[in-house]
């Protein structure tokens, strides 16, 4: 096999090196519309290498962040003690959830005090915003949880009884 590939290789660099003319004609002149195209692709290829670089540096602090936090580390511990893969995974997506609708809850609290007038401190709207948003991320995640395990039992669960059925 090793030698038919080199054969083949060895044939089709002798042919295109026995051409002497060029595929392509050189006496062209380059058209005027070129460089604007090659710079509008240019700055299209730099913009989405900047938001790419913007992305990971994102996902880097975020990744710092719950490590520094506990949160994949407690979750992975769940996973470990209960010996199940889900139950971390589970573990996680409820803190992730928790985690992110806290300054959310904190975020609402504020903007409802201030345009209801309410005479709340920002303590308490630190305190009650917090205890909120955690609540509303939990509730999120136990949603979202239950409509995962309905979409498995409905579409993956049955495909796999069937294919184990005609095995």
């Amino acid at each position: 096999m090793k030698k038919a590939l080199l054969l083949l290789f060895l044939f089709v660099s002798v042919a295109l090196g026995a051409s002497d003319d060029l595929p392509i004609d050189t006496s062209e002149e380059i058209g005027p519309l070129v460089f604007p195209i090659v710079f509008i692709f240019l700055c299209i290829f730099l913009f989405l290498v900047g938001v790419g670089i913007a992305g990971a540096a994102i996902v880097a602090i975020s990744a710092a962040i719950f490590t520094a936090l506990g949160i994949v580390t407690s979750a992975a511990l769940i996973g470990i003690l209960r010996r199940r893969f889900s139950s971390g995974f589970r573990a996680l997506h409820y803190q992730l959830f928790a985690v992110a609708a806290l300054p959310a809850g904190i975020g609402v609290l504020w903007l409802g005090s201030h345009l209801f007038s309410t005479h709340l401190r920002d303590r308490e709207i630190v305190a009650i915003g917090s205890l909120a948003g955690i609540c509303g991320g939990l509730l999120l995640a136990f949603v979202f949880d239950r409509l995962a395990g309905f979409t498995y039992r409905r579409f993956v669960s049955p495909s796999i009884s069937n294919a184990t059925e005609n095995a």
